[in-house]
């Protein structure tokens, strides 16, 4: 193609790769999770064979988190080398919804979810299905950091009168205080924060959702829930016109249950030789299922874990006055906690408890622009006793001695 309609179509992709380009932060903060997740629970289920056991359970749970981040590593690479959106794969909404929300509740968030579908299964959604799986975890997890006790999704069809266009409307609404108008307008843009208590916490993966739903043809759209009265975001995405090829399911029925419960979770002795031995941990982290992975490698390593619920506290300040108060001897934290940042609440910290500030270790799924934190980062997703070694060696560097008796000795 020559003229003008070439440097059009290669604009708009230059715009397309823009676009993907600016969430890339965002992005690589959610691959880093999963990565930790795998890399967790791999070492949880070699720890639990070489003790005999067989957690059938937590291997299963470990080909899931496989095959997603395969498929979304395959869709991401799809949409690099493309130069033309043709989406071949479809998925039926309704199934893919069902799944998702299953394996979020597994993660044991301390709020109850509730899915009402009027949807059939044979409504499908062109595109990648990690687009939507990934968008829709993103909003559960918004959800749960404000809702007081409920989340309600639901699926339902809507047709455009003027131009008889199909739509599938999935909305994710919470019982919480609601998006603070000053938020409204620039709820989208990559690692939003609020100002004060009224919008610390919003924008946790919601410019990847904005990007994602884009990319399958729909938009997206935020206001109060007239239900539950708190925040309700809604996708609003086409309906595929043709059947296409289906995409297989991320994963399998599951009942509600805690991971915490898994074979691999507890038991046996701690290694003699760990640097977290006898050591009370306050471990810092947003996403439901990396923190328990992380709490159960703490405690088979030894370690007291006191896992901080972040989604209790609205400003860094509230968060650091927790730690502060805590037993704690050091502190495991994640770099990026929604629209908080380990950044801010370290500061707070170290007005408040200068030594515990001391003794913090930021985890992060990148180290990238580490070095101007002021305290050392390592990354999470990397094998288990690699990251333990490399938590002792830091703590070294801190002045922190296991051999020490603690400031607050773990009961």
């Amino acid at each position: 193609m020559t003229g003008s309609g070439g440097r059009e179509q290669r604009e708009s992709r230059q715009s397309e790769l823009a676009a993907l380009g600016r969430i890339s932060a965002e992005l690589l903060h959610d691959l880093g999770n999963m990565v930790a997740l795998i890399s967790g629970r791999a070492f949880l289920l070699r720890d639990a064979t070489r003790r005999g056991e067989a957690p059938v359970e937590e291997a299963e749970f470990l080909l899931e988190d496989c095959r997603e981040i395969q498929q979304m590593m395959t869709d991401l690479l799809g949409e690099i080398r493309s130069p033309q959106r043709t989406p071949e794969v479809s998925f039926s909404l309704a199934e893919h919804t069902e799944l998702e929300l299953n394996r979020w509740v597994r993660s044991a968030p301390a709020v109850d979810a509730q899915l009402h579908a009027r949807l059939a299964h044979s409504v499908r959604v062109e595109g990648p299905v990690t687009f939507y799986t990934r968008t829709l975890r993103n909003l559960l997890v918004n959800a749960s950091r404000f809702a007081q006790s409920h989340i309600l999704v639901t699926l339902h069809p809507l047709q455009d009168t003027g131009t008889g266009r199909e739509w599938a409307v999935v909305s994710v609404e919470d019982d919480g205080p609601g998006i603070p108008p000053s938020l409204a307008e620039g709820l989208f843009e990559p690692f939003r924060r609020g100002a004060g208590e009224e919008g610390a916490g919003w924008g946790l993966g919601l410019s990847l959702v904005a990007w994602a739903v884009h990319r399958l043809g729909g938009r997206v759209e935020a206001d109060r829930s007239p239900r539950l009265g708190g925040a309700r975001l809604r996708l609003f995405l086409p309906r595929a016109r043709r059947l296409g090829q289906m995409a297989p399911p991320a994963s399998g029925p599951v009942e509600r249950s805690s991971e915490s419960n898994s074979p691999a979770a507890g038991g046996g002795k701690a290694p003699e030789d760990s640097p977290v031995r006898g050591v009370l941990v306050a471990l810092v982290e947003d996403d439901h299922q990396v923190r328990n992975v992380q709490t159960r490698l703490l405690q088979r390593s030894g370690a007291g874990v006191m896992a901080v619920e972040v989604e209790l506290h609205a400003d860094p300040g509230s968060l650091a006055r927790a730690l502060g108060e805590s037993r704690a001897d050091i502190v495991l934290m994640d770099l990026h906690l929604g629209s908080l940042t380990g950044a801010d609440v370290l500061a707070e910290l170290r007005k408040l408890a200068p030594e515990l500030a001391s003794h913090t270790i930021f985890l992060s799924g990148t180290t990238h622009g580490s070095e101007k934190l002021g305290a050392p980062c390592l990354l999470k997703g990397q094998e288990w006793p690699n990251l333990l070694a490399e938590i002792g060696q830091t703590l070294k560097r801190l002045g922190f001695s296991c051999d020490e008796p603690r400031r607050h000795p773990p009961t």
